[in-house]
């Protein structure tokens, strides 16, 4: 499996938190929250997943997997808000599957903040699968 914290992750806004990305309402702007790694990866079947932390107010986010510096998106989910509370939300996964068709170059898992509520990302993963 190839796994990267968010906080080595490229962002154009939101906190830095021991090692993990924070997005507020009301400081952050919507909009891209993460995106990289650039990983160059072989064919195959694969699992991307994105470790985070919404709470039940917050709606909107999402994730999507891309391909080619963005130009080949391969497949998007939303990141509910789920238990816990506003200041203290439950961490959470969504994971995509996806399938590469030839070696892709500057691959992303990219997540966005909806600029409602709050958005925590821990770390984003690729692991293949059968």
């Amino acid at each position: 499996d190839m796994r990267r914290r968010a906080g080595s992750l490229p962002a154009k806004t939101g906190a830095l938190s021991d090692g993990r990305r924070q997005f507020v309402e009301g400081r952050d702007p919507p909009g891209i929250a993460t995106f990289g790694p650039y990983w160059t990866i072989p064919p195959g079947r694969y699992r991307a997943t994105v470790r985070y932390a919404a709470p039940p107010d917050s709606a909107g986010h999402a994730m999507d997997v891309a391909i080619n510096g963005g130009a080949t998106l391969l497949g998007r989910s939303d990141l509910p808000g789920q238990g816990g509370t506003p200041q203290a939300p439950d961490r959470q996964a969504v994971s995509i599957d996806i399938e590469v068709p030839s070696v892709a170059d500057a691959f992303e898992i990219r997540t966005y903040f909806s600029g409602v509520g709050r958005l925590e990302i821990y770390d984003i993963s690729l692991a293949p699968r059968p």
